[in-house]
């Protein structure tokens, strides 16, 4: 996949580091269907993960201590996307529900890759759904929202339209930015606009397993489907 210059990306409200295609890991890649019909190659699982530093709907830190004790299924994506995400994401949290139900802690994770300016009161959004025209009111002690706080705010109410089961992690742009690039997310603008979700962000469809370890254990792809999700957590829960 090509990527776009960081002022192309930019135009979106996302900056994300080119990255150089990954190959198969003989050790360690999805064991899925290979890449799941998919036209590029999994990265090495022992590439992905590190240090991250976001915040969840709720306004509180989320580091990659976060992920450990539990296991975790994570989508990165972004709330205005209208086609791979919305799968994947009812996916992770179906998932997450019955492995948690059957006693295997499971927790849905899903990661904002669009990150707005600080002085972006739209939060990125671009205008698009005026139902978070509240959010532009003055923050803590008076002072203006910043482009992700507002953001943050939107996805919590986003989030709560999934259910709630789902944690949603967002953050500053070089918050993002790190955490793209520590587990390789792939992205491009399109700017072709969308009436409902302003421009579009190409993006790959990994999900990860993280282990209680901290550890990518396993990667999915958003169309992988509920069952074998659901076995592969099991089968790497069983390899321990």
């Amino acid at each position: 996949m090509t990527l776009l210059s960081r002022s192309g990306l930019a135009a979106v409200g996302v900056l994300l580091a080119p990255l150089a295609g990954a190959a198969d890991d003989a050790e360690g890649t999805s064991g899925h269907g290979g890449h799941g019909g998919h036209d590029y190659a999994p990265p090495a699982l022992s590439e992905l993960g590190g240090a991250i530093d976001m915040v969840d709907q709720s306004g509180l830190p989320f580091t990659e201590e976060n992920f450990l004790g539990h296991y975790s299924l994570v989508y990165a994506g972004y709330m205005e996307c209208l086609e791979a995400c919305p799968l994947g994401v009812g996916t992770v949290q179906a998932a997450a529900a019955a492995l948690s139900a059957s006693g295997l802690e499971t927790e849905a994770v899903f990661i904002d890759i669009r990150a707005p300016r600080l002085d972006d009161m739209t939060g990125g959004m671009h205008g698009h759904d005026k139902d978070h025209a509240s959010m532009m009111k003055p923050g803590a002690a008076g002072m203006p929202k910043t482009g992700p706080e507002i953001r943050r705010e939107a996805l919590g109410e986003w989030a709560e339209e999934k259910g709630g089961s789902l944690r949603v992690l967002s953050g500053t742009r070089k918050q993002v930015r790190g955490t793209v690039q520590a587990f390789m997310v792939r992205a491009e603008a399109n700017m072709a606009r969308n009436a409902e979700a302003g421009p579009r962000l190409n993006h790959t469809t990994h999900v990860y397993l993280i282990g209680p370890d901290g550890a990518v254990k396993d990667l999915f792809y958003h169309d992988t489907p509920l069952d074998e999700m659901v076995a592969g957590v099991e089968a790497a829960a069983a390899k321990g």
